[in-house]
């Protein structure tokens, strides 16, 4: 029963594609070949646009030596498509983190989508609060005189 696509790898590189690569490379200008052999990283950003008011994007690049560099594009990045736009960053280095509006510049009511790749959420104050009091808060009355009945039941269950 078996066929083909029981030993068919989809990422082997076939003769056919490497001639195509090939034939590719020998069609290249002296300087498309020389911008080949720089080490350069591509990254495109798929930002997209929910609340529907357009603005100037600043992006926040932290690369892994730890330094960062900010990238400024202007509203007008969105007048062919006003919800969703790809911009390409090409550095030397390789980035870590994106980070949309590192500065809270913009309006936005939601920056837990703002980084890539995700960081945990921070617990809010409320939840924070709620935690503490869990922790040192004794038992009340109720589950006081719970424990009492248990106890003076015997552990038989009926009350």
């Amino acid at each position: 029963m078996k066929d083909f696509y029981n030993s068919y790898d989809p990422f082997k590189v076939t003769e056919n594609e490497k001639s195509k690569y090939q034939s590719y490379l020998a069609n290249l200008s002296t300087e498309e070949k020389k911008q080949m052999q720089e080490k350069k990283n591509f990254y495109v950003l798929n930002l997209k646009n929910k609340g529907g008011l357009v603005m100037p994007l600043i992006v926040q690049a932290q690369f892994e030596d730890g330094t960062t560099e900010d990238y400024r594009f202007p509203v007008e990045t969105w007048r062919l498509n006003n919800l969703e736009v790809k911009k390409t960053i090409v550095t030397a280095k390789k980035v870590t983190k994106f980070k949309l509006d590192p500065y809270f510049e913009l309006p936005d009511i939601d920056d837990s989508d703002n980084v890539f790749p995700k960081e945990p959420e921070k617990p809010t104050k409320f939840q924070l609060i709620k935690q503490q009091s869990r922790r040192s808060s004794e038992s009340n009355p109720m589950q006081e005189a719970q424990k009492s009945n248990a106890g003076a039941v015997g552990g038989s269950g009926k009350n």
